[in-house]
């Protein structure tokens, strides 16, 4: 359960961007511009060589109906997931 997880490790997948925290569970880095232009680049959990870790949320895809010939997809968390985001809301 990632909730007895260290919440120390946190701060190697996670970076301020324009005075606000943004924390990657993703299996992949993400890129972003600050207001000033700065690309900053938030690093992975998920150690090289390897495809995921135990901070990474995954979601499962649900399609729902959304008219004639059309299909919405939604993403359902899992209770896994919650978890580390309460981990995560905590550190």
């Amino acid at each position: 359960m990632a909730t007895s997880l260290s919440t120390a490790k946190v701060n190697t997948f996670s970076a301020v961007i324009d005075g606000k925290t943004v924390v990657n569970v993703t299996p992949h880095p993400l890129t972003f511009q600050s207001a000033e232009g700065e690309v900053v680049v938030v690093p992975t959990s998920v150690p090289q060589g390897e495809r995921t870790s135990d901070w990474v949320v995954n979601a499962q895809t649900v399609e729902e109906e959304a008219g004639a010939d059309l299909v919405r997809t939604c993403f359902e968390g899992s209770p896994e997931g919650e978890a580390i985001l309460d981990a995560i809301e905590a550190w």
